[in-house]
């Protein structure tokens, strides 16, 4: 975690000196289906990144409207939230929390019972996740 810490401090320095950072480099989901409605695709080349959640899946965890710190330098582990793209349309990109993981992929899930989960749309693969939230 200390590791962490130094990284998103050293990260937003860097920010702050080369003025990189503006309202773009934000991605903001829709927490109903989780559709993706502005996306910079080039935000994941990025160690961090910002996710914007709307909806109650993930309630009380994730709050809705709020913004949240996201990386893809550190691999999910079972009960992290992570950011991905649904493997059924790579289009929308969803916000669940990690409940197992076997062989490289990942079974997800809605902290609600109305929200959507593996079961739905499958198990998540490693090549679509965009990154872990760090809350």
């Amino acid at each position: 975690m200390k590791r962490i810490k130094q990284l998103l401090t050293n990260y937003f320095e860097w920010l702050r000196n080369t003025k990189q950072y503006n309202a773009n480099t934000r991605m903001y989901a829709n927490d109903a289906n989780k559709k993706v409605s502005y996306i910079r695709k080039s935000i994941f080349r990025s160690p961090f990144f910002f996710v914007h959640v709307q909806g109650e899946s993930a309630w009380p965890t994730l709050v809705p409207g709020t913004l949240y710190l996201a990386t893809n330098v550190v691999s999910p582990k079972i009960g992290d939230f992570i950011v991905f793209r649904n493997p059924m349309n790579i289009q929308e990109v969803f916000v669940k929390r990690v409940s197992s993981i076997c062989d490289n992929c990942y079974h997800v899930e809605s902290l609600v019972s109305w929200g959507s989960s593996s079961r739905d749309f499958g198990l998540v693969g490693h090549e679509l996740i965009l990154g872990k939230l760090l809350c």
